[in-house]
């Protein structure tokens, strides 16, 4: 599972929380009661070795504490940080709308990559959704990821909105993926 989260999230949980960033996503997906809790994951896998996990759940689940439990030293400031120069694309992350399945986060292991296995993923969230009595399925995808949101497309999921651009994003953390700040884009699918 956070393995999951930091792929998902093309490693910016290891930004916000440094070297421990494995150990603290690991007591927070642990942790019940919230959208990135291992009771919200399903888990792909053939022979028991897993291919890939996706996140998801009604929307009106909460979010973990912003402050992932963490006491007051770096770690914890450094996340502060991190959370108001991510703010222009974090605040539309936490929009949702009435009746939706959200889909928190979504990887697959990368020798899986092209196989299918995204899509029977985000089938199985859809079925959920239906069984939910849900009318839609919305996720988050960063505008530069083009393979994630060809298969997203593939699935029938339509752009709805796009946040505004992080641009401090890469004056904090100077590496290609932040490069011209980020962007991610709200998608949806009406089921």
């Amino acid at each position: 599972m956070a393995w999951d989260l930091e792929t998902a999230t093309d490693r910016m949980f290891s930004f916000m929380l440094g070297g421990r960033w494995e150990q603290i996503l690991i007591r927070v997906v642990n942790t019940p009661g919230h959208a990135w809790s291992i009771e919200y994951a399903r888990i792909a896998e053939v022979g028991g070795k897993p291919l890939g996990v996706i996140l998801s759940g009604p929307s009106v689940v909460p979010e973990p504490d912003e402050t992932f439990g963490l006491g007051w030293g770096w770690t914890r400031i450094r996340l502060t940080v991190v959370g108001v120069v991510f703010r222009p694309f974090l605040s539309l992350m936490r929009q949702h709308g009435v009746g939706a399945w959200h889909i928190t986060a979504i990887s697959v292991m990368p020798e899986a990559r092209g196989k299918g296995v995204g899509g029977v993923m985000i089938s199985d969230a859809i079925e959920h959704a239906r069984a939910a009595g849900m009318t839609s399925v919305t996720l988050d995808v960063d505008v530069h990821n083009s393979g994630a949101t060809r298969l997203y497309e593939r699935e029938g999921f339509e752009v709805q909105a796009t946040s505004r651009t992080a641009w401090l994003a890469s004056a904090f953390f100077p590496r290609s993926i932040f490069a011209g700040g980020v962007r991610v884009q709200r998608m949806r699918l009406s089921i």
